[in-house]
């Protein structure tokens, strides 16, 4: 999330990690795309693939256990307090730049519409049109890498 000069990132970094616990550290599906463990092989042959060796573990003192990526995976739940951070930022929003998601994903989906209702303009950025189009003030239809930069880049009738 960006603005005011501050960026966060509210569904975390897929280069940071966080630890497992006691949590399994494989595919929640096995090669055939059962739940993990209901074939009698299932976590086997995962434990058997992937190698300890290339794993990141935990340096604290008597831990040791398996790191994921700090990502929010579907079906977790946002931190409460990332969500109150998130709601101070919207409350000093005066642009809101939706770009290259389904706007389908809550909560992350109902934020545009929120500050879109406070007057605030939403800009998206989108290869298709989504649920919340209709309600934002732009729509650049195309790809990202494409419209984005063209819409951010310096313009002659621009002012600073």
């Amino acid at each position: 999330m960006a603005g005011m000069g501050i960026r966060r990132r509210i569904r975390g970094d897929l280069f940071g990690q966080i630890g497992f616990g006691t949590a399994p550290a494989w595919s929640s599906s096995d090669p055939l795309g059962r739940p993990s463990g209901t074939a009698r092989q299932g976590r086997a042959w995962v434990k058997a693939w992937v190698k300890d060796n290339i794993l990141n573990r935990c340096e604290e003192a008597g831990c040791g256990g398996l790191l994921r990526p700090h990502v929010v995976w579907f079906g977790e739940n946002l931190d409460p307090a990332i969500l109150e951070l998130v709601d101070r930022e919207l409350a000093l929003c005066d642009l809101c730049l939706v770009v290259g998601t389904s706007s389908v994903v809550y909560p992350a989906a109902m934020f545009a519409p929120q500050v879109s209702a406070k007057g605030v303009p939403v800009a998206e950025f989108n290869m298709e049109t989504t649920p919340a189009t209709s309600i934002f003030r732009f729509h650049f239809h195309g790809p990202c890498g494409i419209t984005l930069p063209e819409a951010l880049a310096p313009h002659e009738t621009e002012t600073v």
